[in-house]
């Protein structure tokens, strides 16, 4: 293992001899993005290693070797034609995909002593790999669910009862009627009541869901802390109304976390990466806003059977 990886050492446009470099064609920003993710994650955010919990065994041809961010990964396959491994560059993230191809002939062109270091490690723990390769297939461990996790859950379900508010805010116009704002300032009370992430994790632990369901109870968890609290402290508020819409919301977070990590074997883990890794909280609004504008029957009942009377207390 290599305890002190070099320096990033970087070959800069102005070198002579670099006027072709795959630098020079980033024009795309997604390509961009991609391919600074990449740095970071390869490069600048732990050195250059390899540790032994950065490996694992695909399959009885291929080891795959992490970034510690599990956000890239090289596949070391067996192959008598290529000494010691063939090399293939694979992502957790959807989005960068398409540019994998580019990034491996990018990185080799602009950073070529980190890249000999990669060769350098892979040779050097040939018999670490090729032994993980004869390991006997073993039962996944149980998926083990970090606060981080729960965290990212809060701030999702967070996006969803502020977009919520706002939306109601808005349904009911704009006045300066002191009743009105006594209404604005009750909702605003009542809808930032967030869980916390120990009352999301007791109450997902409760569900104690199967692997299959683990996003759609970590979905579901948080608001059904929110309901508690909804029934112990607002009574007057039918909480069924504000359910009709996080029922649609986590319906449709479920489907963009499974189409981000479409295809991959481990499918609970990639949802998990996929949502440590991408700042989803964008999207929980667009979805909460879509939500909120498709489904009029929801919307009125909701609106009809807001207890103004109450709130305006």
């Amino acid at each position: 293992m290599t305890k002190n990886p070099p320096k990033v050492k970087k070959i800069y446009q102005n070198t002579p001899g670099s006027e072709k470099m795959w630098f020079n064609v980033l024009k795309n920003a997604a390509r961009n993005r991609a391919y600074d993710s990449f740095i970071r994650s390869f490069i600048l955010y732990d050195g250059i290693s390899m540790n032994t919990e950065h490996l694992e065994a695909v399959d009885e041809e291929v080891v795959r070797w992490y970034t510690p961010n599990r956000a890239f990964y090289w596949d070391l396959r067996k192959d008598n034609n290529w000494f010691p491994f063939l090399m293939t560059l694979g992502t957790t993230i959807a989005e960068h995909r398409p540019y994998l191809y580019f990034i491996h002939q990018a990185i080799r062109e602009e950073y070529p002593d980190n890249w000999r270091v990669f060769s350098d490690l892979v040779k050097n723990n040939t018999s670490l790999i090729s032994g993980l390769y004869q390991q006997e297939e073993e039962e996944p461990e149980e998926f083990v669910l970090t606060k981080r996790v729960y965290r990212e859950i809060k701030y999702m379900f967070a996006h969803f009862l502020y977009t919520m508010r706002y939306n109601i805010s808005d349904t009911m116009g704009q006045t300066n009627n002191p009743a009105d704002l006594g209404v604005r300032r009750k909702l605003r009370e009542i809808f930032s009541s967030i869980p916390t992430t120990k009352e999301i994790r007791r109450e997902y632990e409760r569900l104690n869901p199967p692997p299959s369901k683990t996003i759609q109870a970590l979905l579901l968890a948080p608001f059904y802390v929110f309901k508690k609290h909804i029934e112990n402290n607002h009574p007057y508020i039918v909480w069924e109304h504000i359910a009709n819409f996080h029922s649609e919301y986590v319906a449709d977070m479920e489907e963009e976390i499974d189409v981000g990590v479409r295809g991959d074997e481990r499918i609970v883990e990639q949802q998990i990466s996929y949502i440590l890794n991408n700042d989803l909280t964008e999207r929980v609004d667009m979805i909460t806003d879509r939500i909120w504008t498709a489904n009029d029957s929801d919307r009125d009942l909701l609106m009809e059977n807001l207890p103004l009377d109450r709130l305006a207390e």
